[in-house]
């Protein structure tokens, strides 16, 4: 099969990005699809990577050659050429994924999955900007930055999974708010999760629940049984307009917890 395809759309708006160009090329020679995506260079989200597909048997082998993804704040590029393979066995290989950025961010993911045996999958994130959309849209947004890392082993049926992430807040000056950190580790049919609030130079909230969840890779299966759920909740002078300036849809001019 020999074939060539493109596509260009100007002007696409979704919920939370606009592109003022999308652009796709696609050429076949036998089995392998070269393929090239790409957005305007002052697209932000937008970015644009090159590579190819290919399929044989009863593999599907993705090579990524290049990837640069814009975002406000940052401009994060593929370090080196990597690959993501899937087979009919349900295995999913992705070769190390690294990219890096302004300002030491960092972004790399990589890991093994199966429908039998062992799995390990990793995901490494540091000093990336996210902007969180205020209570007025992304001309209000409030500027982060986030680490995180998330460790997933056991097998597909029973996976063990650990996630600890911090959330800085970064030139919030009308913000109370300095950082967010969660954590959530999962094992043997049990989730555990912490969530606390800190600024100036205390703690202002924080959340801790545990409770059985009924979680599988394969078949995808995330349950909270019909079982009690134990934790608590701390509050201390948190301001409400701090909180209310994160959360799309809700303003809080006044107020204390």
């Amino acid at each position: 099969i020999r074939g060539r395809f493109s596509l260009r759309a100007d002007s696409i708006v979704t919920q939370g990005a606009r592109f003022s160009v999308l652009s796709a090329s696609a050429v076949n020679d036998d089995s392998t699809w070269l393929v090239r995506l790409g957005t305007s260079p002052d697209d932000r989200p937008g970015g644009e990577t090159s590579g190819s597909v290919s399929l044989r048997a009863d593999t599907v082998a993705i090579a990524i050659d290049s990837l640069l993804v814009r975002i406000p704040g940052s401009e994060l590029e593929l370090q080196r050429p990597t690959r993501i393979r899937f087979d009919t066995s349900g295995t999913i290989v992705v070769d190390t994924v690294e990219l890096r950025g302004t300002r030491g961010a960092l972004l790399q993911l990589a890991g093994v999955v199966r429908d039998t045996g062992a799995i390990a999958v990793s995901l490494t994130v540091s000093n990336v900007p996210v902007p969180f959309a205020g209570t007025r849209g992304m001309g209000d947004s409030v500027k982060t930055r986030v680490d995180a890392q998330v460790s997933v082993g056991g097998t597909a049926r029973e996976p063990l999974a650990t996630l600890r992430s911090r959330v800085r807040l970064i030139e919030a000056d009308s913000v109370s708010l300095d950082s967010i950190i969660g954590e959530v580790t999962h094992e043997r049919g049990t989730t555990r999760l912490k969530v606390t609030a800190h600024g100036e130079n205390r703690g202002l909230f924080l959340v801790q629940a545990t409770g059985p969840t009924a979680l599988s890779l394969s078949p995808f299966k995330a349950e909270l049984p019909d079982d009690s759920i134990t934790g608590e909740i701390a509050i201390d002078s948190l301001y409400l307009p701090s909180v209310t300036r994160l959360i799309p849809g809700i303003h809080a001019s006044a107020g204390v917890l």
